[in-house]
């Protein structure tokens, strides 16, 4: 117990003889005003979010091993609406949707204008250089290609193993512009999801009744008959304007407080800094004395 106790006061000793000196205070004060500043030209970031719930889309029908099969394995045709909805939400195809609906010139000029169809885009030196080299032209405008790198780097879609939840997140400056943003986004990939997918059962619906005008055995041509049917029913479904592979349990919406700067972790952070490089340089003056 005494060995604890002295070992504790050593430790108390050589804290004071670092911490609480001029030094120390200096380093510190200086760590404050640098914080100070990092938070002021820092442009706070609001943590935009959205709650979706994956369908259960449907499909041809399955067999009785497939069933078990499902069950056995614990997933669903949800999983396959989860997949779908996610691929298209960073794919080029739903990028265009959003072009479409103007979010170039929200995104990249900050304001709504229809009137403005053409964005300059600048290239960096080593691009033009690179260019300038290879002999290859640069695109001079902003497209739905840079919108969809947008939507990439901006978006982060997560789904609990096992769950039917999907989480949409992503850091925006302006609340409401982050909030239509994603609420858009949301449907603009499920409207390309919902587009491509009709596409694939309209052709097999042209196939199956392809099928069908052939002469065929009683047994196959009732199953094609039921094909047919869930592709029809399939395609009934697809043609509306309501969201299709997902259902928005939570709709867009913005913290109350900004996630970034992390103003504690940023005066943490440099006190942490400043102290030590102020002591290390201590050290390092000692050492070369000595």
């Amino acid at each position: 117990m005494d060995n604890i106790l002295i070992a504790v006061k050593d430790i108390i000793m050589m804290l004071k003889s670092y911490l609480l000196t001029k030094r120390s205070l200096y380093a510190f004060g200086f760590s404050l005003l640098f914080s100070l500043m990092l938070i002021v030209v820092a442009t706070p970031r609001f943590l935009i979010e959205s709650k979706l719930i994956e369908t259960q889309t449907l499909s041809s029908p399955s067999s009785g091993i497939d069933n078990v099969l499902e069950l056995v394995s614990g997933e669903s045709s949800s999983s396959d609406a989860y997949e779908k909805f996610s691929s298209h939400l960073f794919s080029l195809e739903t990028a265009k949707k959003m072009w479409a609906l103007g979010w170039g010139t929200k995104i990249y000029l900050n304001q709504d204008s229809s009137e403005i169809t053409q964005i300059k885009k600048k290239h960096s030196m080593v691009d033009r250089f690179s260019a300038t080299l290879m002999r290859y032209q640069l695109n001079p405008y902003l497209d739905y290609r840079d919108l969809n790198r947008h939507i990439i780097a901006t978006i982060t879609v997560y789904k609990s193993p096992r769950a039917p939840d999907i989480n949409l997140s992503g850091l925006f400056i302006s609340t409401e512009l982050g909030i239509a943003f994603m609420d858009d986004l949301i449907m603009a990939a499920d409207l390309s999801a919902k587009q491509s997918q009709l596409a694939t059962t309209n052709q097999r619906s042209i196939a199956i009744q392809d099928a069908l005008a052939v002469t065929q055995p009683a047994i196959v041509s009732n199953s094609l008959v039921a094909l047919l049917n869930s592709e029809l029913l399939t395609v009934a479904s697809l043609s509306n304007d309501l969201p299709y592979f997902v259902i928005i349990i939570d709709p867009a919406h913005a913290s109350e407080y900004p996630v970034s700067p992390n103003v504690l972790a940023v005066f943490i952070a440099n006190a942490i800094l400043f102290l030590f490089i102020a002591n290390f340089l201590v050290f390092l003056r000692l050492k070369n004395f000595l």
